[in-house]
């Protein structure tokens, strides 16, 4: 009789402590799907309508004819037909072309600005853009080749154009802007935001998250305190295909022997080939006794324990230089110097706003997770590839009308 009765006993205590243990793990599952829904509650909309934004991405690279009627076939998938073109400059150098489009909706209260450069398949002018050297906008770091070509193509038009649209209408300041763009078009659109709101000519709004940027196969643009300027100013949503590699320039270089860009996974070995990309690499990050700067992307987007941007080191990912959660490379982080001093450091992706890695099909995502600028989820390099996919986003070619 002790006996059954200290069996019941020990079976009610085993089940007590089961029925504890069960609770206390479904408390935690919930506090952890609250604090993932406040994390990431305001990108996963965004993602959703970046589909949508890649159309009017696309206008930049139609004929001067078809954007001001809106008369191409793509012209259906801007959203609907509320949005009119305000504004329309094209300038052209050396066989390349560079071009703005302003478009705006009442139905939406959105102005959308539309950039575009020279297409991916222009190999030798894209390889070039990392060999230039650095210059300043605004007191931060910029390769010269983006500055070249801003302030030659862009800025004089750009800042007319807003002086003009504010003083027609005023209203125009209440809205929300979003700048788009693809490729090359992409990082001019994140330095014309930066350098609308420099130099007063645009106002930030936080409530409605203006202006927005987004972009589309961005390639690299600024050093590493140029990033985080941005990222303390305005959201930016960068959109990558996981097989475009034209993002993670200067460490894939064009060879025109092939007509293909070769990919190289550390920094002496891409030197001792290319000595070009020697200045850009050791200008990138601004070392000098001080940290890395990366804290940018808290300022823009919270600083909650566990955020996609900036995961603490005790959140499920084991963190060294060269293992930043998952397997980048080989060996870790792209163009970071492999025990080597006298250069700065390169890292795979940068970390500029938030980096969205879709499939080659689009049908899956993921938010990268950074640490010290090395994102989580970027996979490891082929040893080269063509420049026709690096066009293809949602299943359309973005250079073409």
């Amino acid at each position: 009789m002790k006996l059954a009765k200290l069996i019941i006993l020990s079976l009610t205590i085993i089940l007590c402590f089961s029925l504890i243990f069960v609770e206390s793990k479904s408390k935690k599952s919930r506090k952890s799907s609250r604090a993932m829904s406040k994390t990431q509650y305001w990108i996963r909309p965004l993602i959703k309508t970046a589909k949508s934004y890649l159309s009017f991405a696309n206008l930049a690279y139609c004929n001067v004819d078809v954007i001001r009627s809106l008369s191409c076939p793509l012209c259906s998938s801007l959203m609907d037909n509320s949005y009119k073109v305000l504004d329309l400059h094209t300038s052209k150098a050396e066989g390349q072309a560079y071009r703005f489009v302003i478009l705006a909706s009442e139905n939406h209260q959105e102005v959308i600005v539309s950039f575009s450069g020279p297409k991916s398949n222009e190999g030798t002018f894209h390889a070039g853009i990392y060999t230039s050297g650095w210059g300043k906008l605004h007191g931060q770091g910029v390769e010269k080749a983006y500055l070249r070509a801003y302030s030659a193509h862009y800025t004089n038009a750009l800042h007319k154009s807003f002086a003009k649209l504010f003083s027609s209408n005023a209203a125009l300041q209440n809205f929300k802007f979003i700048f788009v763009g693809h490729s090359f078009g992409g990082s001019i659109a994140v330095l014309a935001a930066y350098d609308l709101i420099k130099s007063n000519m645009l106002q930030q709004n936080p409530q409605k998250e203006s202006p927005l940027v987004y972009s589309y196969g961005q390639l690299r643009i600024g050093d590493d305190k140029f990033v985080e300027s941005v990222n303390q100013l305005f959201k930016v949503i960068r959109i990558v295909k996981n097989t475009d590699f034209m993002g993670r320039l200067p460490n894939c270089v064009w060879s025109a022997q092939v007509g293909k860009w070769r990919c190289f996974r550390d920094t002496q070995n891409l030197m001792m080939r290319f000595p070009e990309y020697k200045r850009y690499i050791m200008n990138y990050s601004h070392q000098n006794g001080q940290k890395q700067h990366y804290t940018g992307l808290q300022a823009a987007y919270g600083s909650y324990r566990g955020s996609f941007l900036e995961r603490s080191q005790k959140r499920g990912y084991h963190y060294t230089m060269n293992n930043p959660g998952r397997q980048v490379y080989s060996y870790g982080s792209t163009l970071e110097n492999q025990g080597a001093r006298s250069f700065g450091n390169i890292y795979y992706s940068q970390p500029m706003g938030a980096e969205v890695v879709f499939s080659n099909r689009f049908k899956k995502f993921q938010v990268c997770s950074y640490f010290k600028g090395i994102p989580n989820c970027e996979g490891q390099l082929p040893k080269k590839f063509g420049p026709a996919g690096s066009a293809n986003y949602y299943g359309q070619n973005v250079e073409e009308c």
